[in-house]
Formats: structure tokens, C-alpha cells, sequence
């Protein structure tokens, strides 16, 4: 049986088994993640001695007959540390809990050792894993959405009026957001301002290296980046005098130096408010947009005093919370893995007398499945999910 074989084994029963730990229990526990890297770095220690001993021409018990080059390694470090670096950023974006995380990176080094020339690899690999993943899954998400939509317009349960009245509550909920916001318009145009300008800069100073940078994963390591910054730049972005400061390059050294050397500045700005849309539009908002759509439906309400270790609060309890920190002082930080038992006592002592008080929490939804699906759709499938969907339709 050779490695490719043993590890095809190994990647379905640890897919399995994580499937039900995180059906049966809600989580992929640390022991089971240790055993998955435990044994996919034994299988790279097999490959690298057979490398080594096959790049000196010697052989011992079998071992150095059958080798890859000693170029492979330094590729899996570079696909090892992206797809750490994605799994740590949706992480720390509340896509998914340390477990899928933790997940995501085993099944990505085991899908190396079944095909060492996994599509896109090394550096776009552990992206189109994601493709995989998250595509499947959204459009599952769509479809059962659609279907319970479809389902109510035509119950006789519902009629018209109440359809009405159920996108009129929408619209108002909608409306108040807005409202709410309005005061902060001028904040907003900062923040835009002098967002617009660290993508411009950041185009700029890579254009000459678009080639030995590879544009598109450039472009993926630099939205990462701001992804995990944000919390911590947000506060710059936020001065009026960063923004001044911003224009003030843009028209004292940017215009008069693309005259002088008839640099394509109009392109360039052009590029920039792509990468603007793309950033801030399609992942920002359409994170927020699904994240409110699938809480909304997967809300309960249970008392303060109730509260369990790993308890996901909604989007609303957290504006509770940070308001109330904001008085005292003190703030979370928010992760997918939900309350800790020490964020839990914290809440108690803060409404110690109102501990029959109501927040509202979501029910996790297993993503394991999702993470195992995609992955043997990577293996199976040389195309990515969506090639294979544009495919099918023509």
C-alpha cells in the first residue's frame, strides 16, 4: 500500500470522526487535532528521509527508492503557512471557532501527502480548499432558505397582509439602523477617505513587483492583514487629520509626480476602487448581511444566570455588553468559540441583581462536514466548485 494509499484511510476515518464529534458534541476537541497533525507530520518525516536519502543515491530498508525533490519541502511551508494565516483570519473574523480552524489546517497538510500535486499548489491551494468549503455550503445555506421562503409565500397560513407586514418591520429595522448611524456620516467619510488611500498606496508600491508577487495573492495576504488590524487601526483611520494628511499627499505629491513622469494616475485610482469595492463591499458587508440572516434564524433567548461555557451570543447581545463595558471600563473579545467560563462570571457580577435578565445566544451550526466535504472535493475534482458549477451549465 503506498503513502498516497494510507493517507486516502487516514484523511476519511479522521473526517468521519471529527463529523461526529462535532454533530455529537458541538466541538472538535484538541486530542483529536493533536493526532491529526501528529500523524500528517510523520508522513512528511517519510517523504523528507526518502528524499534525502534518495538525493544521495543510498537506499536503507526500502527507504530513498521512491522519492520526491528536496524543492517540494520549502512548497509546503510556504502552502502551510498561507493556510494557517486564512484559518487564523477567519478565526479572528468570527467565521468559524478555533475547532474548524484547528480542522481546516490538519485536512489541508493531509491533502498534500494524498497528492503532492494538489491544483494551485503551493500558493493557491489552500485557497481554492476554501472555495470548496464555503461555496457548497452558502449555496446549501441559499437553497434551504429559499425552499422555507417558497414554502411560506404559498401556505395558506400566510396571507398578503401578513407578508406586508413581515418586510415593513423589515424596512423599519433597516430604516433605524440607518438612522442610528447618520450621526457618524462624517466619521464614515474619514474612515473611507483614508482607507481608499492605504489601498492606493499599497497598489503603488506593488505595482513594479506585480509578477514576483503573484497580484491576486498579494492582493488575498493584504486583505488578511487589514482584516487583522482592523481593531487596532481603526481609531487612526477615524482622525480628520489622517484624512487631511491623505488628500494633502494625493494632490501635493501623487498629481504632480504622475505629470511629470505621465504615470496612468486615473487607472491606478481606478484599480484602488476596485480593491476598495472589494474589500469593504463584498466582505465586509456580505459577511455582516449572511451573519445577520442565519442569526436571526437560529436565535434563543435564555436568562443571564443560565449561561453555559461556549454559549455564541448574538450580534444584538453584544451591543448590550459592549455598552455596558463601555460604563465600567472593560470589553470581550469576540471569537467564534463563544463565552469562556471566566467571560461568563464577568457577566454575572455585572448584572448580579438582574441575573434573570434575557440575552439571546445562536444555535452552532457543525461546519465539519462542510471543511471534510470540500476537502474531498479538492481531491477527487480538479476543478474548483465553482469552474465545475459555470461548467455544468453550459
Amino acid at each position: 500500500m503506498s503513502l498516497s494509499q494510507v493517507y486516502w484511510c487516514l484523511l476519511v476515518v479522521f473526517g468521519a470522526f471529527t463529523i461526529y464529534q462535532d454533530f455529537r458534541f458541538g466541538k472538535i476537541t484538541n486530542r483529536v487535532i493533536i493526532c491529526g497533525l501528529v500523524a500528517g507530520g510523520t508522513g512528511y518525516m517519510f517523504l523528507l528521509v526518502n528524499s534525502i536519502l534518495g538525493y544521495w543515491r543510498m537506499e536503507f530498508v526500502g527507504l530513498g527508492t521512491y522519492y520526491l525533490p528536496l524543492s517540494f519541502y520549502p512548497r509546503v511551508l510556504i502552502y502551510a503557512g498561507l493556510s494557517l494565516a486564512a484559518a487564523l483570519t477567519l478565526w479572528y473574523l468570527r467565521i468559524w471557532p478555533a475547532g474548524d480552524a484547528k480542522l481546516f489546517i490538519v485536512l489541508s497538510l493531509l491533502a498534500v501527502l494524498i497528492n503532492p500535486n494538489l491544483s494551485g499548489f503551493p500558493k493557491y491551494s489552500f485557497l481554492i480548499l476554501l472555495v470548496n468549503i464555503f461555496i457548497p455550503a452558502a449555496l446549501f445555506v441559499v437553497l434551504a432558505l429559499s425552499a422555507e421562503i417558497l414554502e411560506m409565500l404559498t401556505s395558506s397560513t400566510w396571507t398578503l397582509r401578513m407578508i406586508q407586514e413581515r418586510v415593513k418591520s423589515h424596512l423599519k429595522t433597516a430604516q433605524k439602523r440607518i438612522m442610528d448611524e447618520w450621526p457618524k456620516r462624517y466619521i464614515y467619510l474619514i474612515l473611507g477617505v483614508n482607507l481608499f488611500f492605504i489601498i492606493f498606496a499599497f497598489r503603488a508600491l506593488t505595482q513594479g513587483f506585480a509578477r514576483v508577487l503573484h497580484g491576486g495573492l498579494i492582493n488575498l495576504i493584504f486583505y488578511f492583514s487589514l482584516f487583522f488590524l482592523w481593531g487596532k487601526i481603526i481609531y487612526i483611520l477615524r482622525r480628520p487629520d489622517v484624512a487631511l494628511a491623505s488628500l494633502g499627499v494625493m494632490l501635493g505629491v501623487v498629481l504632480p509626480v504622475s505629470l511629470l513622469f505621465r504615470w496612468n494616475l486615473i487607472g491606478q485610482i481606478a484599480n484602488s476602487l476596485k480593491m476598495y469595492f472589494d474589500f469593504f463591499v463584498i466582505l465586509t458587508l456580505g459577511k455582516t448581511f449572511f451573519v445577520h440572516i442565519l442569526d436571526e434564524r437560529r436565535l434563543i433567548e435564555i436568562p443571564v444566570g443560565r449561561l453555559e461555557s461556549g454559549a455564541v451570543l448574538s450580534e444584538k447581545a453584544w451591543l448590550e455588553i459592549d455598552a455596558e463595558g463601555g460604563k465600567r471600563g472593560e470589553s470581550f473579545e469576540k471569537y467564534a468559540d463563544g463565552l469562556s467560563r471566566s467571560d461568563i462570571d464577568v457577566l454575572a457580577k455585572w448584572w448580579n441583581d438582574r441575573l434573570e435578565k434575557t440575552v439571546f445566544i445562536c444555535q452552532t451550526v457543525p461546519f465539519a462536514f462542510w471543511i471534510f466535504g470540500g476537502t474531498m472535493w479538492t481531491l477527487l475534482c480538479r476543478k474548483n466548485f465553482i469552474r465545475w458549477m459555470i461548467d455544468s451549465v453550459r
